[in-house]
């Protein structure tokens, strides 16, 4: 019979510290761009209304507005056809003044996201929505955005030095 000893050494990992670094860092980010003369914006287009979706870009509004980006929302009615959501996203596109798209999922029937992932921006897909944001992300070419709560948890394992390599990890979700 062979019996191993295992020691479990268990850590907290404060979100809230690693975003305050965060905050920090990407204030100063945006004070050197507004002093180049652009303003970061982010637009967040919602469809319905969600408690969840809307408790989600509520804070996200206010931590955008914390560190001097500019945020605003595209709410849209539930009843809102494919041809109208598609309207308002080229729009978005096209706008020069908005940096950052995030749509929030899940949309309703009617909104086909296999039609939407094509259409949003690359360059502005800000969630890894797009079908080339995922190619990049997936064969890790730089330029493309990751989604948002995996780049999150790596940002958290770096503020914390914690390295991956050779080590076994599980991931619990319901999302890519």
């Amino acid at each position: 019979i062979v019996i191993e000893e295992v020691r479990v050494v268990a850590k907290i990992l404060s979100g809230k510290e690693v975003a305050a670094s965060l905050k920090n860092r990407l204030t100063e980010e945006v004070n050197r761009l507004k002093s180049k003369g652009m303003t970061p914006k982010l637009s967040i287009v919602m469809v319905g209304d969600r408690p969840d979706s809307a408790s989600y870009i509520k804070g996200a509004v206010k931590r955008c507005e914390s560190v001097g980006v500019e945020c605003d929302v595209k709410q849209m009615p539930e009843d809102t056809t494919q041809e109208q959501f598609l309207q308002v996203l080229d729009e978005l596109n096209k706008d020069k003044s908005v940096n950052a798209i995030m749509i929030m999922r899940p949309l309703p029937s009617q909104i086909s996201e296999d039609v939407v992932k094509y259409k949003i921006s690359p360059e502005k897909d800000v969630d890894c929505f797009s079908p080339i944001n995922v190619s990049k992300v997936m064969s890790s070419e730089e330029g493309g955005f990751a989604p948002c709560t995996p780049s999150a948890v790596m940002e958290i394992l770096k503020y914390y030095g914690i390295e991956l390599r050779s080590k076994k990890a599980v991931i619990i979700g319901r999302s890519m």
